[in-house]
């Protein structure tokens, strides 16, 4: 559900769907900014009576996902022995090495940047996942074209996804290729 990005701490606010356009309108039509976006956000926030989805798995995913490599993901998930481990298990498999190890690693380190940088990081990454050779099309291609529900991933396993291969992926772009921000709105100057 949308909320759980409120409950899981990604998010600082849940607006229902059908009250977007007038939150939107809200936001538009602001004298101040300063304030008043938190009140207009408070506003358009319902009281929540909702209990979040992830609570009853909370410890397991604290303890397997905060393992330092994917591989060690893998292997507190097996430890765990559950159905609910059992089954991310089952969903991590099924995906692209490359990807998973992309995907933390971009985690990992986003923790430590500014907006600006895992912008300009996730642009990188955007970039050369779209490369003929990337696995994003393989996933295409076996999902939506062949629909045989077997990409052929490459590197093929984790073990296979190596640092350097990963740090090719992060590397800056030739300078004209780089995300370019007016970094000072970013920053609320």
């Amino acid at each position: 559900m949308g909320v759980d990005v409120l409950f899981a701490g990604i998010a600082t606010h849940f607006v229902p769907s059908e009250k977007l356009t007038d939150l939107k309108r809200d936001l538009l039509t602001l004298d101040e900014v300063d304030k008043s976006v938190l009140t207009i956000l408070n506003k358009y926030q319902p009281k929540l009576n909702y209990k979040f989805s992830l609570a009853p798995h909370m410890s397991q995913i604290e303890n397997c996902f905060s393992a330092p490599t994917v591989e060690e993901i893998i292997e507190r998930l097996k430890k765990d022995n559950s159905e609910w481990a059992q089954k991310n298990i089952d969903t991590l498999l099924k995906m692209s090495p490359s990807s998973l190890k992309i995907t933390k690693k971009a985690i990992d380190e986003g923790k430590e940047k500014s907006l600006v940088d895992c912008l300009k990081i996730e642009f990188r990454l955007v970039c050369t996942a779209l490369t003929k050779d990337g696995d994003f099309y393989e996933g295409v291609r076996a999902l939506l074209i062949d629909k045989d529900q077997k990409p052929l991933w490459k590197p093929t396993s984790l073990p296979d996804v190596t640092n350097e291969y990963l740090n090719k992926r992060f590397a800056m772009l030739p300078v004209e290729k780089e995300l370019q921000l007016c970094t000072r709105k970013l920053n609320g100057n």
